[in-house]
């Protein structure tokens, strides 16, 4: 046996390992070198004569938790059904303990990652982490709400088609959920989707989850535990993953829900699982979005619809309307004098409506963003904005200025929705919808005037922040090229566009440091940084600059580089009392300061700044509680505190600060 299929025994005989019976046969079968594969069967039997056919006794007791009985075992470990009593409350609970015989470094890493990733996922659709620790023999667990439910194609089957896609259309929120956090789930399968008897989807089981924002070893492309029937080409051959491996087997968890079905649902399904990932929904937030057009009624994006497909649509949904309007267009050439008329109040209208969604925009907007508590009336606003914009530019397709207002609306609308630097409702993947739609809005414009250097700038504005929902997405190759189009449509000296240059820069970083290339990362970083300071110290009430020099010291995460974020953050707060932004600027600063000291053991320190953070964090959430990101990064410092707390002995402190975490992500 050679070297390399040596490496391939380790790798293929681990991710097995956490597979048992029907999977793990596939899993195995699916290996292409018969030497491989039967050096592996060779290592499987033996380690299940060793460990896994020991007699293993139920514990009694795992932690403070009674246990009632066994709810089910894998290669990897048990999970057990326990009770916590005691005090004012009872509490079921499912806890998940690793096997004796499988404590090896590797499989404890692998543990001890889904009880990372876990913690970060506070949603009503996703199974709740509660508790974890040690037991008395060493072994790690970690204890999680009990869902009594049913697998979701088993509870699904009895259910109409509309039910059943209702039911799915929740499943993608929670994955889109997951997404956000920089998570995938991996193993998106019927079985990991519970439904209680409220009939609410809970996913569980990220015991293959990758964090999209770490490089461990349990996240490299050699690590292939999986399910071999819902898992993407790229997983099965061990390739770099992205949202769209989820997407895919989000696809085959809908193909096995609906069964065959019309044309259209089967198109959207097909979308989802094509073998190229670049051709199915990037997120699944877009295949949620077709699914509730199919549902609607509507044109589906799975379909390249032609004129005829879409009238089709549109005649099935207003039959009523389309045979009154073929009465009403016989009545035209008689009343064509009348239109005549009325065309000339229609421009007048025209120009107030214009008017009034500019105002709205520009005005209104503006005036309020900065105020605090100001999220959902910011949403609102600009929502309104767009339904106007929209249907005048409907109306006036050549009209170059109602085209970059629009696309100005749709800019405005996705910063509200899920911009990762400002107060926003968490929805990134419709934030990154509404940045795509301004792209191609401005695309068209600057393609019709390319003299145009204000064009220029504002597409290029538009492509750094698609760029972010790329970077958050984990597609740092599109973000790259998406920085590197906008570069180079920056090149004028105005003050605005140099700026957009160093946000460039820091976008390409961020792109970097996804694609694993840290130099590359730290040569953009320090550029964007350069950049900034310049700004700063020829204008140093420039707000903008000085919130982007933050971000950019506080991302080389040193002591050093949060530091001098601080101290950027403090001035922005200083200028602006009132912005929130800068408040969240702040508390972002003290909670990396924390983390560093947590890092080097220093606990009492990262005590008091986790705690500076959570001062005004607790602040933001109570006077905008429509904020995802204050709401998402409170819950995120309540864990590191509750965490440093217990690494301090205060073991009343943590637990009350772990409490109001759990709370807060109900």
């Amino acid at each position: 046996m050679t070297k390399a299929q040596w490496e391939r025994v380790k790798v293929l005989a681990a991710a097995a390992l956490e597979v048992t019976g029907v999977e793990r046969e596939a899993l195995v079968a699916a290996e292409g070198d018969a030497t491989v594969r039967e050096e592996v069967r060779s290592l499987l039997a033996a380690e299940d004569e060793a460990f896994l056919s020991m007699p293993e006794t139920m514990p009694a007791v795992i932690g403070p938790y009674r246990i009632v009985r066994e709810l089910g075992r894998g290669g990897m470990g048990a999970v057990y059904l326990g009770e916590r009593t005691g005090g004012d409350f009872e509490q079921a609970v499912a806890i998940k303990l690793i096997k004796r015989g499988m404590d090896t470094e590797a499989i404890l890493g692998r543990f001890r990652e889904e009880r990372r990733l876990q913690a970060r996922l506070n949603h009503p659709n996703i199974v709740r982490l509660i508790d974890g620790g040690m037991t008395e023999s060493g072994l790690p667990y970690f204890v999680m709400e009990f869902v009594q439910g049913t697998a979701l194609d088993v509870y699904a089957a009895a259910l109409p088609l509309k039910a059943k896609l209702e039911l799915f259309l929740t499943v993608c929120d929670a994955v889109e959920f997951a997404h956000r956090n920089l998570i995938l789930h991996r193993d998106l399968k019927a079985a990991n989707v519970l439904v209680d008897g409220e009939g609410h989807p809970k996913l569980l089981d990220f015991g293959i989850a990758k964090a999209l924002d770490t490089d461990t070893g349990f996240t490299q492309a050699g690590w292939r535990a999986l399910t071999p029937e819902v898992a993407s080409p790229e997983q099965v051959a061990g390739l770099p993953l992205t949202t769209a491996s989820d997407v895919y087997s989000l696809g085959k968890l809908l193909g096995k829900l609906v069964g065959p079905v019309g044309d259209d649902l089967r198109l959207i399904g097909g979308k989802a699982t094509r073998e190229a990932a670049e051709e199915r929904y990037p997120t699944a937030a877009e295949l949620r979005l077709d699914l509730e057009r199919y549902l609607a009624g509507e044109p589906v994006r799975a379909r390249a619809g032609g004129v005829w497909y879409r009238t089709g649509k549109f005649v099935r949904r207003r039959a009523k309307s389309v045979a009154a309007a073929v009465v009403v267009g016989s009545m035209m050439l008689f009343l064509g004098v009348t239109a005549i008329r009325e065309g000339r109040r229609a421009e007048r209208r025209f120009k107030e409506v214009r008017q009034l969604a500019n105002g709205l925009l520009f005005e209104l907007h503006d005036a309020i963003a900065p105020l605090e508590g100001s999220t959902a009336a910011r949403a609102l606003v600009v929502g309104k904005a767009i339904r106007y914009l929209d249907q005048l530019a409907s109306e006036a397709e050549n009209d170059a200025e109602l085209q970059r207002e629009l696309a100005q609306s749709y800019l405005k609308l996705g910063q509200v929705q899920g911009s990762y630097f400002e107060a926003n409702l968490g929805q990134v993947g419709d934030a990154h919808a509404s940045f795509a739609k301004a792209v191609g809005l401005l695309e068209g414009v600057e393609k019709r005037q390319p003299l145009q250097l204000m064009v220029k700038a504002e597409l290029a504005q538009a492509l750094l922040r698609l760029a972010t929902t790329e970077n958050a997405a984990n597609r740092g190759e599109e973000a790259l090229r998406l920085c590197d189009r906008a570069l180079g449509l920056l090149w004028m000296p105005h003050p605005r566009a140099v700026l957009a240059r160093g946000m460039a820069n820091f976008g390409r970083a961020e792109a970097y440091l996804r694609m694993g290339k840290a130099a590359e990362a730290k040569a953009a970083r320090e550029e964007a940084i350069r950049i900034f300071d310049g700004e700063v110290a020829r204008d140093p009430g420039n707000r903008d600059a000085l919130r982007m020099l933050a971000n950019a010291n506080r991302r080389l995460a040193t002591p050093e580089g949060v530091a001098r974020a601080l101290e950027a953050d403090e001035k922005l707060a200083a200028l602006a009392p009132n912005d929130g932004a800068a408040k969240l600027g702040v508390a972002a600063d003290h909670s990396y300061l924390g983390a560093l000291a947590m890092r080097e053991k220093q606990f009492a320190r990262a005590a008091g700044e986790l705690k500076l953070a959570l001062a005004v964090l607790r602040e933001r959430c109570a006077v905008d509680a429509k904020d995802q990101r204050a709401r998402e990064s409170l819950i995120h410092n309540l864990t590191l505190a509750g965490r440093t707390e217990k690494a301090l002995g205060h073991e009343a402190a943590a637990k009350e600060l772990l409490a109001e975490a759990a709370t807060l992500g109900r």
